[in-house]
């Protein structure tokens, strides 16, 4: 079991279950002290659709019971398999195979569990609430170089210091130094991948005011130091991706997108994660 966070809703999800989260939606993963594997499908909602974000389902969990008995398991169930497979062996045409299949697991979703027309007053407000925050998340990745402050990312919400750290955890599951540093982190550990550049440069071209801080930080939440980190990347095999174009425009398959860090208290994890949800 695991609990998916979505904007300011919960849901506990069992094996079997799924939940579709738009990339508009803030949203994370609390498995801690849980027994689980989380397979995830990233994609662009361009593959199924014009428009630049995908229309809700009637509700974005799906319950392996729900999924039954709409007649959605089997499919779901291929979706994990097949796309995966296609994306590993790169056969001819298995672009277009990855779209047909995201593409008619969606309608038929849609089919199965359509929206219930207007929303409510309640589902409005939350709505809005996402979007400003969504803006602020932008803010931060535009401009996470820079010496942010708490005071600062409040004002720019127009909300106090008090209620905008209680709402931000809320939404995001840490607070906002932490959301910050990680921004960062995602940074550099992509400079340090791509690039020859010095430790300590990376360091202050990703927002840190000193090299003892950014260490601190790196190995905080990547369990080893930067150095560490620039070994295993000359040494070894690929660090951890996901897919390319998670955020682009562009109505293309997706692969070896931006880094992800797993911490499992001895070293950083690598290969490509499947996963318990489609998440546009």
């Amino acid at each position: 079991s695991a609990s998916i966070h979505i904007s300011d809703q919960v849901y506990e999800i069992e094996e079997g279950d799924l939940i579709l989260c738009c990339g508009g939606n803030i949203h994370y993963c609390d498995s801690y002290n849980r027994e689980n594997l989380l397979e995830f499908i990233v994609f662009t909602p361009r593959l199924v659709t014009a428009l630049s974000d995908l229309p809700d389902v009637r509700h974005p969990h799906m319950t392996k019971k729900e999924l039954e008995d709409a007649g959605l398991l089997e499919l779901s169930e291929e979706l994990f398999q097949r796309i995966p497979e296609e994306l590993h062996t790169k056969k001819s045409h298995y672009q277009e195979i990855v779209k047909s299949k995201l593409y008619e697991f969606w309608y038929s979703a849609k089919r199965a569990f359509p929206t219930e027309g207007d929303t409510s007053p309640l589902q409005r407000r939350r709505f809005s609430m996402t979007q400003k925050f969504q803006q602020l998340l932008t803010f931060i990745d535009a401009h996470y170089q820079e010496p942010l402050s708490l005071e600062q990312a409040a004002d720019l919400m127009h909300f106090n210091p008090s209620y905008f750290s209680r709402i931000f955890h809320q939404y995001t599951g840490m607070n906002f130094t932490a959301y910050l540093n990680t921004v960062r982190i995602e940074e550099a550990i992509s400079k340090l991948y791509d690039t020859s550049n010095r430790i300590v440069d990376v360091a202050f071209d990703c927002g840190f005011s000193s090299i003892r801080t950014f260490n601190r930080v790196f190995r905080q939440l990547t369990a080893c130091s930067p150095s560490t980190f620039c070994k295993m990347k000359d040494a070894g095999p690929p660090l951890l991706y996901t897919f390319q174009l998670r955020k682009g425009v562009s109505a293309s398959v997706a692969e070896n997108d931006s880094f992800v860090v797993i911490q499992d208290g001895k070293s950083i994890a690598g290969t490509y994660i499947p996963g318990a949800g489609l998440h546009p």
